[in-house]
């Protein structure tokens, strides 16, 4: 089992995120901004196809996000708390002792189990951060979710 209490966290945080997003005018969610995703419709296609990706490495990513483009944001906010919850169970209850995950097409990361979770939440903290900073961009309010909020929660 790995870092169950982590994983009720990850889910906690992220499902804080989706009344936003799900707040949003279509506007607010097409908006062009700076940063490296652009729009909070890009970060999250980009957040949601990575999610896809853990569940079908061999399909390529970019085959994901063709696929999420034309998602409406309920639409994608839906996928997102589907794979959520398929992702955490699966950082629950995962045996392995490794795992190889492909990072590009001749580049293979084979990792502890451990790392690989960690790795893969921490880069979705960093997109918790980019959402909330795009958020604040087109004049809304951020949520916390830091882990001693989840804490005191």
């Amino acid at each position: 089992m790995v870092l169950p209490k982590y994983a009720e966290f990850y889910v906690w945080a992220e499902n804080r995120l989706i009344p936003l997003v799900d707040s949003l005018t279509d506007e607010e969610y097409a908006r062009e901004l700076s940063g490296p995703k652009r729009s909070i419709k890009n970060l999250l296609v980009h957040w949601v196809a990575t999610y896809m990706y853990y569940f079908d490495i061999k399909t390529p990513f970019s085959e994901f996000m063709t696929e999420l483009n034309d998602f409406s944001p309920k639409q994608l906010t839906t996928r997102w708390q589907e794979l959520l919850t398929r992702f955490s169970s699966d950082m629950k209850a995962d045996e392995r002792s490794t795992i190889d995950f492909p990072l590009g097409p001749d580049k293979v990361l084979t990792a502890a189990i451990e790392d690989y979770y960690l790795a893969f939440t921490d880069h979705s903290t960093y997109h918790r951060g980019q959402l909330m900073s795009f958020l604040k961009t087109i004049g809304k309010e951020g949520i916390n979710t830091d882990y001693f909020t989840y804490l005191t929660s």
